[in-house]
Parts: C-alpha cells; structure tokens; sequence
C-alpha cells in the first residue's frame, strides 16, 4: 500500500495523490468477475474459505498494482504483463501462452520446495487472472461461439492446442503506439475498450460476456489441475497445505479489510471515465471511494498485499512475455471433464413502486435509490453492481451459477438493498428493499427445477427469457417497496 511517510501531511497528500492514479487502472474482467470465479473453482477444488479468500485477494491486486505508483516502477511494468492486452497475432498469443505456463510450473515448483503455502496462493491468484483476461481480452469467444441448441463450448486455448486462425487481443490502452515488445502497433489493431465499445468482453454490459465467462471458468479449472500436477511433482503434500491454509487472528483482520478494499474500491471508483469497475458502470461514487481508499490505502500492508507488493512473483511469473524467445512446448493439457451447466438469472427490471404515501419516506429519503441485489444461488452469494441514484433501471443485473448436471433442484434467495452506508468500519446500514407481497416478508425464496426449467416456492411457473419474466414487488404495510422483473434459464456446457 502506501510507502512509509512519517509526516502526517505528508502521508494525507500522498494518499489523495493515490487515488487519481488508481482511476487510471487496467480495464480487465471487472473485479467482480474475477472474485466470483476465483471463489467457485476454488470451492469445487477443495480449498478452504480462508485459502479462497487469499487468492481472491492476490488475483484483485494483480490489476491494482498494474498501475498505481505504491509499488516499484519494476514491479508495475511486470505486471502489466499479466493481463493478455497488446497481443495482435496468433503467434504472439501461442508465444505468450507457452511462457506464462512455464513461468507458472516453475513457480509453482519452487513453492512446493521452499514449502510456501502462501507464496502458492498468490500465484494461483496471479495466475487465475491471467488466465480469466485471456478470455475477455481476446476474440477467442467470437471464434469459438456457443452451439446451435445454446450450449456453451469449453474448447480452450490450452486443451486444443490447435489455436483458431487470426487471434488476437485488444490494443490497451488506446493511443498505444509501441507494443511491451517494443515494435510498433499495427495501424488497424482493434482497441480494448470500455463499457461502449471496443473488443473487451468485461462485464454483463459487453457483447458476450455470458460466454467469455463461461470459458474463464473451464480454463480456470484446466489451470488448477495443472498447478497440483506441478506441486505433486516435488512434494506430495504441499497441494493439501494450500487447500488447508490458515492464518492467525490478526492476519484474519487484514485479510477482510482488504476483501472490503477489493469490493468498495471496485464499487465505488469515480473520475476520468470510470464509473464502477465492478460487474459493469453505474456504480460509481466519489464520495464514498475517497472516504474508504485512502485509509486503506494509508494502512499497513497486509502479508496478503506483500505478497505481490513487494515480492518477487510478478518477476517470476512475467518473465519472457511479449518477448521473441524461443518458447518451452506447451504441455498437454486435460480438457474441462467435469459435467456442468450455466444456470443464469437475469433481472429485466428494477424500480421503485409508485404507491408511496405522502407522510412515507422513500427508499432513500435523498433522492432516488442506489440499488443492489444479494442473490444466492446454490449456497453461493453473488452481489451485482450498485446502481447510483436510479428510480428505474432495465437490464442491471446478471447472475451466472455453476450446477452438476446430475442436479435437480437449485434453491435461490432474492434480495435487493440500497445503499446507503460507506462502509468505513466494516460494518453496513444499507437498507433492505421489499420485493415480496407477502406481509413481513422482504426477499424471494424459489427453486429452479433443472428438468423441466421451472421455478417454485415463492415464484411459481416457467420464466426462461425476456420475453417471459416473472415479476414480484413489495407490498403495504412493509416499506421500501420496489419491483423487480426477471428470469431463469439454463444452458449445458457441452
């Protein structure tokens, strides 16, 4: 985080200084992306909520240490590296591919022997970033689109090997003249982007987004399975020292103040042209961003923050990038076994109801609300993107949950909230809206019915696209009352 200041002025400026830096950083899977994959492949990989927590963590601050100036000029060039932007060919991307998976096995390797659980989990979180942007970075969605009937392909990069013909990645940022390898840029080499347009696949807000998703999560699978081969090579027992890792109470503190930098920062960055950079725009919000980032900023830097801070892993694992050195053979890869499909619940409409008495204080008694949804799906919580100061919003949220085929049932909970809290101490006073007729009761409880596609409990038929949306809102004498429209499908990854 912050470099040692002793003056408090000093220390203040610098922190302030920060934040206009930060507004410039990498345009990536926004971070709410990132965290929800880390944390589902994760959980289907055995590891523990505190190891999830960690990677999570290492994998946001492989985008914030791209480009703020609170680490060493050496260690931001690195990872500038580690996001598969300013790749115009598919030789550069085979050549690219070939020495991250290199630089990873022997990483990886070198963990195992020095024994460094910890050290293991920023380079699965590094690692696991990489290798999430290469799908929303690049045109391999477009080259490799979804089956006729809707099902997902999982051909990978690295379980082909036999890559599609003309790949490549966006130009960032956009005025780029000379490439990390130092040659000019081609002249018709599309840019990256942002939330209206260029290749970037980033957030819900972008064209394919469901599918470059879809394929972060297989790859991220493949990616794992190679790490605990590696790891399995040296030591037969560092991979369950990983999955198993825990750390004291005071590391546990930090470890969750830097969970909520993660979000809050995410959520609330303002300025420049960024308006959130959590699933999608909107959610900016300078006031509440400048409250929270310079004190975390200003703190002590957690073991979690050194890890890439200060540590020589970015290093490590940017070696021979973008560079024309011959590449080490690609290993044979296993292709995504397991038996999956994407279940996808999408919200067509939020707003707030119109039957507010004349002494009923509004949602936000400020003005319009600031709406978020909470939806667990499956046992797995998912929190979207908070929509600034909006009385009516179509289309603002999506949600993509990970089923066994074999399964039957999905129980999912609804819940809208609007914020109202910054969140400076950890603790939120953001109120929950009512989105249910029934008395007393705020939420939505409803099972998805994977044979048929149906829903049941609170919700009741089948809602499978936007022109078939279910709709629920809150009733007197619960406050808060809003409306919501959305639907449920599903789709095989085949």
């Amino acid at each position: 985080m912050l470099l040692s200041l002793q003056m408090s002025g000093q220390k203040h400026f610098s922190a302030l200084f920060l934040l206009v830096i930060f507004y410039n950083f990498i345009f990536a899977f926004d971070t709410a992306p990132h965290f929800d994959l880390t944390r589902f492949v994760l959980h289907e990989h055995g590891f523990n909520n505190t190891t999830i927590k960690i990677a999570q963590v290492e994998n946001w601050l492989t985008d914030y240490y791209s480009s703020t100036p609170t680490t060493s000029k050496e260690n931001r060039a690195d990872l500038e590296k580690l996001h598969f932007d300013n790749l115009f060919t598919t030789a550069e991307i085979q050549n690219n591919w070939a020495w991250l998976i290199n630089n990873l096995k022997i990483a990886t390797q070198k963990a195992a022997k020095d024994d460094k659980p910890l050290e293991m989990l920023a380079i699965i979180g590094i690692g696991l970033h990489a290798t999430q942007d290469f799908y929303t970075h690049s045109n391999w969605v477009e080259t490799h689109p979804r089956f006729p009937d809707g099902a997902f392909q999982t051909a990978t990069f690295l379980s082909t090997l036999v890559s599609a013909q003309n790949l490549f990645t966006g130009k960032y940022p956009a005025d780029r003249k000379i490439g990390f390898d130092g040659k000019n840029v081609p002249p018709n080499a599309e840019i990256h982007g942002d939330y209206v347009n260029g290749l970037n696949h980033d957030s819900p807000v972008r064209p394919n987004w469901t599918e470059a998703y879809v394929f972060a999560y297989v790859a991220s699978h493949e990616l794992l399975e190679l790490m605990q081969k590696w790891a399995n090579e040296v030591d037969p027992n560092f991979w369950l020292k990983v999955q198993q890792f825990q750390v004291n109470q005071s590391d546990a503190k930090d470890l969750e103040y830097d969970l909520r930098a993660l979000k809050n920062m995410s959520m609330w960055i303002k300025g420049k042209g960024a308006d959130g950079h959590w699933k999608g725009d909107k959610s900016g919000f300078a006031k509440f961003f400048d409250t929270f980032a310079p004190k975390w900023i200003a703190s002590k830097s957690s073991i979690f923050v050194k890890q890439i801070s200060e540590g020589d892993l970015p290093n490590q694992l940017s070696q021979n990038l973008y560079s024309s050195n011959s590449a080490p053979k690609l290993p044979q890869t296993n292709h995504f076994s397991l038996k999956k499909r994407a279940i996808i619940l999408q919200t067509t409409l939020i707003k707030e109801k119109d039957d507010v008495a004349l002494l009923e204080p509004k949602i936000d008694s400020g003005g319009k609300a600031d709406f978020y949804p909470v939806i667990t799906i499956g046992g797995q919580t998912y929190i979207d993107r908070v929509l600034q100061d909006y009385s009516e919003f179509e289309n603002p949220w999506v949600e993509i949950h990970f089923a066994d085929d074999s399964a039957t049932e999905i129980p999912i909970n609804f819940a809208i909230f609007d914020e109202d809290d910054t969140d400076v101490d950890g603790r939120y006073k953001d109120d929950i809206c009512d989105i249910n007729p029934k008395s007393g009761k705020t939420d939505l409880d409803f099972r998805f019915n994977l044979k048929d596609g149906s829903v049941s409990g609170e919700i009741n038929g089948i809602f499978q696209n936007k022109s078939n949306v279910f709709t629920s809102s809150g009733a007197k004498p619960d406050k808060n009352r809003a409306l919501i429209k959305a639907f449920v499908t599903q789709f095989l990854l085949r």
